[in-house]
């Protein structure tokens, strides 16, 4: 399994957001945004124009599903051609539903912070 070159992820929840530390032990570049509006500018600005990583690594877009805009940027996620990874309540089982159906991975919020690594893999 591999590690991403970059994440990119869409939460303003500060909880969540300190949960991501471990990756930047791990070298990976962790970018937050605050709105989908911004997503495609965090994922494009490694150089390469499909935000598909560069030649050493890949890039990942996290989105969480509390959000009002999560599928806003699952959407560009998928466009970009990147991988897009989405998690949200276990509890609210039609939102990881959709979230799935539009071509995200999606987990429940404790699976994937519980296996960070792999679900980012």
């Amino acid at each position: 399994m591999s590690v991403p070159q970059k994440v990119v992820v869409l939460s303003t929840d500060l909880m969540d957001r300190s949960r991501f530390d471990p990756l930047r032990a791990l070298d990976v570049e962790v970018v937050f945004v605050r709105r989908a509006a911004d997503v495609l500018e965090s994922i494009t600005g490694t150089g390469n124009e499909t935000g598909a990583g560069t030649a050493s690594g890949r890039t990942v877009l996290v989105v969480d599903l509390a959000r009002p805009d999560a599928l806003e940027a699952i959407g560009q996620g998928v466009a970009a051609e990147i991988d897009v990874v989405a998690y949200g309540s276990h509890v609210d089982r039609d939102q990881l539903d959709l979230a799935h159906a539009v071509g995200a991975r999606s987990f429940a919020r404790s699976v994937f912070f519980g296996r960070l690594l792999d679900t980012l893999g």
